[in-house]
Order: C-alpha cells, then sequence, then structure tokens
C-alpha cells in the first residue's frame, strides 16, 4: 500500500483540521510519482459542495507567476475522483484555483491524485482544505466549520434529528452556554472533537465568526459570488430597513463601491441630513428659552444677526 493512503480509509480514521489531505497527496507524489496521473483539464468538473464560486483573478495570476518561475511541481497534484454520473469525467475533490491557473496559462492537462471517494468524503476534504486557506473571513471560516459538522453528525450520528428552526448556530450556542436542550452526549462530543481539531474554541467560533451567517440572504450570496467584499457586506448588514439595504446592495455592486464609500452612505442612513434651515431654528429656539422673557426680543434680534452670519 502507498505510504499515506491510510488517510483515505475513513473506517480507520478521519481527516483532521490539522492535517489536510493535501498533505497526504503531496507526500504520496514525492514518495511514490506513479500514484500520481495526468488528467486532461477539460475532463474535470468542480465540487458540486464547492462553497465558493468566485476565485480571486489576482489570487489566480499569483499562483500563475509561480507556476511560470518553478513550472507545475507533481507535490501541487490535486485529488479528484472519478464523476458519479458522468464515465470518463472526473469530479475536483480540492485544487479549484490550481486548475485555473493551470487553464490561464495554456495548460492541457494537471497533475492529479484519482481516488474513489464518497459524497460525504468529498465535503469533509474539501471543508478541511478550506479551512487551511490563508486570509480567510469570518465567513469562509463559519461556512466550513458547519459544513464539516453536517457532515461529521451525519456520518457519525444519523439518527440525530434537529428540532424544526433549530440550525447548528444554535446549537452551538446551547452547548458553550451548558443550558437547557443540551443535544445528545453523543452529538456534544462529536462537536468538541471538531473543536479539539480547530485553532480556535466553540466560544471564540461562536462570538467571531457565527454573526455573518445571520445575514440576510442576498448579502450572503453577493458575497459568497464575489460581487461584493466580506468587509462591505458586514457594513451593509447593519442597516434595519430592508428596502434601504437592497438599494445599497444593489448600488455597491453595480458601482463597485469602496468600504469606505459604503461606510459614509450606511452613516447618512442612520443619520438623515437635516436641512441647515431646520438646524438654525431649533438653535434659535433653544437659544431663546435661556432668556428672560423682558429681554427676548432683543435677544431675538440679536440671535437673527448671529444666524445670518451663519449661512
Amino acid at each position: 500500500m502507498l505510504k499515506g493512503l491510510e488517510a483515505f480509509n475513513f473506517n480507520t480514521g478521519r481527516p483532521s483540521i490539522g492535517q489536510p489531505v493535501s498533505q497526504v497527496v503531496e507526500e504520496i507524489a514525492v514518495n511514490s510519482p506513479t500514484a500520481i496521473t495526468d488528467i486532461a483539464l477539460n475532463l474535470i468538473d468542480d465540487s458540486p459542495w464547492q462553497r465558493r464560486s468566485f476565485y480571486p483573478p489576482a489570487h489566480i495570476d499569483s499562483l500563475c507567476a509561480k507556476i511560470k518561475a518553478r513550472g507545475y511541481q507533481r507535490e501541487m497534484a490535486i485529488l479528484i475522483r472519478p464523476h458519479p454520473t458522468k464515465p470518463g469525467r472526473y469530479e475536483s475533490c480540492y485544487g479549484h484555483c490550481r486548475r485555473r491557473s493551470q487553464a490561464q496559462l495554456g495548460a492541457l492537462t494537471i497533475p492529479a491524485f484519482v481516488r474513489e471517494l464518497s459524497d460525504e468524503e468529498m465535503r469533509e476534504i474539501a471543508a478541511i482544505e478550506n479551512l487551511n486557506r490563508e486570509n480567510l473571513t469570518s465567513l469562509e471560516i463559519a461556512d466550513s466549520i458547519i459544513e464539516l459538522l453536517e457532515v461529521r453528525l451525519a456520518v457519525e450520528c444519523a439518527s440525530f434529528q434537529m428540532e424544526e428552526g433549530v440550525t447548528l448556530v444554535t446549537l452551538l450556542g446551547r452547548i458553550r452556554r451548558n443550558g437547557k436542550n443540551q443535544p445528545p452526549p453523543e452529538v456534544v462530543e462529536i462537536i468538541q472533537q471538531l473543536f479539539s481539531e480547530a485553532p480556535f474554541s466553540l466560544d471564540t467560533f461562536y462570538k467571531m465568526h457565527c454573526k455573518a451567517l445571520s445575514w440576510p440572504d442576498s448579502i450572503l450570496n453577493a458575497v459568497r459570488t464575489g460581487q461584493l467584499g466580506f468587509y462591505a457586506g458586514a457594513e451593509i448588514s447593519t442597516i434595519k430597513d430592508l428596502e434601504a439595504m437592497n438599494q445599497l446592495l444593489t448600488q455597491s455592486i453595480e458601482e463597485n463601491l469602496s468600504v469606505r464609500d459604503i461606510k459614509a452612505k450606511v452613516s447618512e442612513l442612520r443619520n438623515p441630513y437635516k436641512p441647515a434651515s431646520n438646524v438654525k431654528s431649533k438653535f434659535r429656539d433653544d437659544a431663546l428659552k435661556m432668556v428672560p422673557e423682558d429681554r427676548k426680543e432683543e435677544a431675538l434680534s440679536l440671535l437673527d444677526q448671529l444666524l445670518a452670519l451663519m449661512t
């Protein structure tokens, strides 16, 4: 058996956040190079569970530059499986950016490790690989952790069913508070095991990363598809008026507004502009309240002169 293949035997052990399968594939590429096959790029489809549908051009360009400088190293092999419904084709488990970089450079093939994988294994491996990427946003972290939890609960605790209207985020909140309506011990154990692998605790994950999952779907979709940046989405999500929020969301996408511009517009919505005449009128009224009745006429004349200077 090839060194490292035990990592793919989910009956004896599972990949973990701290030991992604990509490290195993790199090891296989170095120690058993014949296990890596060149596969035509046009035969590989994206994973149906890949949450990312936008690949930043700057990141693809950076990968292209590295490949140009060093060539496409065999240890950069991607992981794919035979397509479950389309004979002769494949599905990518991870390596979506690498494929796009190779295609952009005009390559026709890419080194790949082909392995039979179940849907659950595809989802779990992909979520772990996403968590090991650099510069992740809170939404990307939350999406990957929730995906990983869904898979592990489905595989290891298939009989568990959440109450209607309860989400995994709700469940995590109950566990961290250790209050009422706790899930079964086996569910708690699976969740605690996952966070023992993660570089953050359940409490930190809940407080720092879960908030983005409560954003309106329109904002979540825009951020996940790359139409809107994460921090822009965070600003727009603070608008309570749904119509105003959607208007600013549309404007931000169409005009490619910066986060700074969006912050200014959100501030305007929170503190609507008051005409100068209204401000002056209020100033005059408030000032007159502090003047004795027998001096009001004199004070009013002086205030009018002062306000005239404020035009």
